[in-house]
């Protein structure tokens, strides 16, 4: 998983980048699977979903980052079920 020292330091752009190109990634193979988002929601919130989500649960840190990413977003867009 990215470097999350950007969450201390908001101007360190590069590891920013990293965070917020992983976290899309996962957005984008979890999309319609597990997670659904309605229209209007921006990446930007997203990001920063997911980038507190990491924040409140460093005990997590030890599982994968596309997990931890489904698991910021899962609570507030999960899929009808079907």
């Amino acid at each position: 998983m990215a470097n999350l020292d950007f969450a201390k330091n908001p101007t360190d752009t590069l590891n920013f980048a990293y965070f917020t190109g992983y976290v899309e990634g996962v957005i984008d193979a979890a999309e319609g699977r597990s997670i659904c988002f309605p229209t209007g929601v921006v990446k930007g919130q997203l990001h920063s979903m997911a980038s507190k989500y990491l924040r409140e649960h460093p005990e997590e840190w030890n599982k994968s980052g596309d997990e931890l990413v489904i698991r910021a977003l899962l609570p507030t867009f999960p899929c009808a079920k079907k």
